[in-house]
C-alpha cells in the first residue's frame, strides 16, 4: 500500500498546482464573457457560446499537453520506486483520466456559478426555467450535462478514461523514443465530436475502443522493452 501512495502522489504533486492554474484561467476567461455580457440583450445561454467552447477545449488541450510533459518527465523518479510498469501505467492513467474529468466539472460549476450571477444581472431574463433552458439550448453544456441522459454521462466517463490513458500511454513512449498514432486520434475525436454532436454514442464507443487499443499497445511496448 505504501509503495502505491507513494507512485499516486508523484503525478498529483507535479499536476496539482499547473492544473489549479488552468481552472483558473478558465475561470478568468469565462468571467471576462460575464463582464462583456452583463449590459446587452442576450438569452442566458449566450454565456457559453461557441467562445466558451474554445475555451473549454483549449483547456483539454492544455491537460493533455501538461500530462504527457510531467509524465515523460518522470523516468528516473520512477525508476528508483518498488512498483511494476503496469502499476506505473494504471495510477498514471488513472490520475489523467480525473484530471479530464475535472476540466469538465469545472466548467459545470462555473455555469452554475457564471449563470447565477448573469440572472441576478439581468432580472428580466430571469424565471424558474431559465437555467434549464440554457442547458438545453448551449450545446457545450448539454454535452458536459445532459440531463435525463444517462448513456451521455456514460460517454463523457469512457472520454475521460480513454484520454487518461492516451496521455500515459503517449508519455511512456516519448520516453522510449517512439509514438503511436492512437492517443493522438483519441485527442482529435474531442475537437471532431464537439459540443452538439448528433452522434454521442458512436464518439463514446470510438473512444472506449482506441481505450483498449491504448492499453494493449502500451502492453506491447512495454514487454519489447523488457
Amino acid at each position: 500500500m505504501k509503495r502505491w501512495l507513494s507512485t499516486g502522489y508523484l503525478p498529483l504533486r507535479s499536476t496539482i498546482f499547473p492544473l489549479a492554474g488552468i481552472f483558473l484561467l478558465m475561470g478568468l476567461a469565462e468571467g471576462a464573457l460575464l463582464w462583456l455580457l452583463r449590459k446587452q440583450p442576450a438569452p442566458p445561454e449566450a454565456l457559453f457560446g461557441l467562445p466558451a467552447a474554445a475555451v473549454y477545449f483549449a483547456a483539454m488541450l492544455a491537460v493533455f499537453s501538461l500530462l504527457l510533459l510531467r509524465y515523460s518527465g518522470g523516468a528516473v523518479t520512477l525508476g528508483r520506486l518498488n512498483v511494476s510498469p503496469m502499476e506505473q501505467f494504471v495510477l498514471w492513467g488513472g490520475w489523467s483520466a480525473l484530471c479530464f474529468f475535472g476540466v469538465m466539472a469545472w466548467q459545470v460549476a462555473l455555469f452554475l456559478l457564471l449563470e447565477t450571477i448573469y440572472l441576478r444581472l439581468t432580472p428580466e431574463a430571469a424565471h424558474s426555467q431559465a437555467m434549464m433552458l440554457a442547458v438545453y439550448r448551449s450545446d457545450l453544456l448539454y454535452t458536459l450535462l445532459p440531463l435525463w441522459e444517462p448513456l451521455r454521462y456514460l460517454c463523457n466517463l469512457v472520454m475521460c478514461v480513454n484520454l487518461g490513458f492516451s496521455a500515459a500511454l503517449l508519455a511512456f513512449l516519448r520516453r522510449v523514443r517512439r509514438w503511436h498514432l492512437a492517443p493522438i486520434l483519441s485527442l482529435a475525436l474531442v475537437f471532431v465530436a464537439g459540443p452538439g454532436s448528433n452522434a454521442p454514442y458512436f464518439f463514446g464507443a470510438a473512444h472506449l475502443v482506441l481505450a483498449v487499443f491504448c492499453v494493449r499497445r502500451w502492453r506491447r511496448s512495454a514487454y519489447e522493452k523488457a
